[in-house]
């Protein structure tokens, strides 16, 4: 099966009503992330199909799955990695299950982009936009890796160009920062 076929026959999300707020940041935030990407000769961007976000472009493919937490809630390895009860996967399976739908040669970025911080062991992650995964603390890092290995039956877990994104953006108000890209 080429990658074309994977990518296609993966289930898309279907959550409706029940997310339709959280569609609203979904859709401003991949407007802003559009904005950011319009300096690029071609892309595509494709809102709620196998992940909340995805930006196709020139042989890259980034995948952007949205999280919002209130107040202030964290996210821990244990929480992107555990599988809840109305779920097939994980966070970051649910990402992570898209590395084998790109081909060869082609790049992939997948990311957890959320206002929550991520804290792993005694660390708490917040200083960097973008957090590679890869980057985080050896013991945190392997129990991710064994997680995924038992939820998507892999054996390697290769965390380059894996991220976790802490967004700036106003999420009470997303509209507001979307407004201020254009202006």
């Amino acid at each position: 099966m080429d990658a074309t076929d994977f990518y296609m026959s993966l289930p898309y999300d279907v959550s409706g009503s029940r997310s339709k707020n959280r569609f609203r940041v979904e859709l401003l935030w991949g407007i802003s992330k559009m904005l950011d990407a319009y300096d690029r000769a071609d892309f595509t961007m494709i809102f709620d199909y196998v992940c909340d976000i995805e930006l196709h472009s020139n042989g890259c493919f980034e995948f952007y799955q949205l999280k919002s937490r209130k107040g202030t809630k964290v996210y821990t390895a244990d929480s992107i990695t555990k599988i809840e009860a109305n779920s097939k996967n994980s966070i970051l399976g649910k990402l992570y299950m898209l590395k084998p739908a790109v081909e060869d040669g082609q790049d992939v970025k997948l990311a957890i982009v959320s206002n929550a911080y991520l804290k792993c062991g005694k660390t708490t992650y917040c200083d960097n936009a973008e957090q590679p995964l890869a980057a985080i603390d050896a013991k945190q890092l392997d129990n991710i890796r064994e997680s995924l290995k038992k939820e998507l039956g892999i054996e390697n877990c290769d965390f380059e160009n894996v991220y976790y994104i802490c967004t700036p953006m106003n999420l009470v108000e997303p509209e507001n920062d979307v407004r201020g890209k254009l202006i």
